[in-house]
């Protein structure tokens, strides 16, 4: 058993195995810390936003996604600089109204989308994968709090989501 002492209270995480890293969201810090899988400590601590919370690897565009619950935006990091490429609302027709508290991410690589759980809204946000344009939104149970995109799910491909205090899934 190996314990990593952090520098912030850790949420959620993300294996990059390519580069023996992993990305873990410092839900106090505001930052994401990167760990070195080898050593087993943490070499680099990026500047995000107000309570990181979901954390996503998109292998096809090689960025990290991290979703800032407090501050309704997405950060985009670029793990090869370590450093934060942008910063975009998580609803880009209301820029500055906060509150839709946005949890976490799923990718599905095939179809090029990212979704977003929207707790306080009951949604899960639809965004092109690519160019993160909102392309709509999909009501949910009451208080999504997770998402995760099955492409090999019997009966096709399933958006999976987790309603804390909703009825069923």
């Amino acid at each position: 058993l190996d314990v990593i002492d952090l520098s912030a209270n850790p949420y959620g995480l993300v294996v990059l195995a390519d580069r023996r890293e992993i990305y873990v969201s410092g839900w106090t810090s505001g930052e994401v810390l990167v760990v070195d899988l080898d050593t087993r400590t943490e070499v680099a601590v990026i500047e995000v936003g107000k309570t990181p919370q979901g954390i996503e690897f998109d292998p096809e565009t090689g960025f990290v996604l991290v979703v800032n619950t407090d501050l309704d935006s997405l950060t985009v990091i670029d793990p090869e600089a370590r450093e934060v490429v942008a910063t975009l609302p998580t609803d880009p027709t209301q820029p500055d109204l906060y509150g839709g508290y946005p949890v976490e991410t799923a990718v599905d690589e095939v179809g090029r989308r990212l979704y977003m759980a929207h707790s306080r809204e009951n949604r899960i946000a639809v965004f092109d994968a690519d160019t993160l344009d909102l392309l709509g939104s999909i009501p949910t149970q009451w208080y999504p709090t997770d998402v995760e995109f099955c492409a090999d799910c019997d009966g096709g491909p399933l958006l999976l989501v987790v309603s804390a205090k909703g009825v069923g899934t």
